[in-house]
């Protein structure tokens, strides 16, 4: 009976699937997951983001587009990058790789790594469920707009209601894809605003800009040069939510609102704020949305 107990509870246990990227000098570029640039690189370094919120079950596309920075490259020159898959608290070295891309120095740049793999078991979320190609006309601007504009007013005011109004699908899905109970996802307005000071106040917002994603069933939303639409200093660094739209149920509606992995660190309750290696950081947090690429779809304000 114990064993059997045992056994269902580890069956039970979400799956997560994770970027591993490490990096050489000499190189920048973008991560693309099914048309989606979840983070912009430059030179060395390693990056561990999480993927559920972004995955299908069958037929997920990534990318990494690199092109030439600014350091020179040495002769040995190597990128690496993987998609572990497994639950928490195992070392991505441990896990099965979903897929795995690499880039040598002889290779040459630009140059686009890409892989196609499968999610079957990470916990099913609604995004591309939902969301549906949506032309991105000046109505659908005036109507996204709104939004952004209610979200300033909403961090300014730290109306918990207002936010978590604007912020429900997001947070819910957000929850699904970690595979939690919807209703868990509201918990995360308030640790937001408990994290911030009482009279911190988000920036003027800046004049936005439109860009279509994933084929035109995303919309993301950026100030000038892709700075994040609602930006609130902090005495510690500060709070960018970038914020990508799409057509739910006939609605525009706010489906992801990303903040640098650093921050939502502080605000995930325990166990996950333990964050006891590498696999857990990269899971327990969403990845950030950087400016994509040049897209002629972009339209201004």
């Amino acid at each position: 009976m114990q064993l059997a107990l045992v056994l269902a509870l580890t069956a039970a246990d979400p799956i997560f699937y994770a970027l591993q990227l490490e990096r050489p000098d000499g190189v920048k570029g973008s991560v693309v997951l099914n048309g989606v640039v979840i983070h912009s690189f430059e030179d060395q370094g390693t990056l561990s983001s999480a993927l559920n919120a972004w995955l299908l079950p069958i037929g997920n596309t990534l990318e990494i587009k690199l092109e030439a920075s600014k350091k020179l490259l040495s002769k040995d020159a190597l990128l690496q990058a993987s998609v572990p898959h497994g639950v928490r608290g195992k070392m991505p070295d441990d896990l099965p790789k979903s897929a795995e891309l690499a880039w040598h120095v002889g290779d040459g740049l630009p140059k686009t790594l890409s892989a196609r793999f499968d999610a079957p078991d990470a916990p099913p979320h609604l995004l591309w469920q939902k969301a549906v190609v949506t032309p991105l006309d000046e109505l659908a601007k005036k109507e996204i707009r709104v939004l952004v504009k209610a979200l300033h007013t909403a961090m300014s005011k730290h109306d918990v209601p207002a936010m978590k109004s604007l912020l429900a699908f997001r947070m819910q899905d957000m929850a699904r894809s970690m595979g939690e109970p919807a209703e868990s996802g509201g918990e995360m307005v308030d640790w937001m605003l408990e994290s911030l000071p009482k009279n911190a106040k988000p920036a003027p917002l800046p004049k936005l800009e439109f860009t279509a994603l994933a084929g035109g069933k995303l919309i993301r939303v950026s100030g000038p040069k892709g700075i994040a639409p609602v930006i609130i200093k902090r005495d510690h660094g500060q709070l960018a939510m970038d914020t990508l739209f799409a057509k739910i149920d006939g609605r525009w509606t706010l489906v992801r609102c990303a903040c640098p992995a650093p921050y939502l660190a502080t605000m995930l309750r325990p166990p996950q704020a333990t964050m006891q290696n590498v696999f857990d950081i990269a899971t327990a947090v969403e990845p950030r949305s950087f400016a994509p690429a040049p897209d002629r779809r972009r339209r201004n304000q």
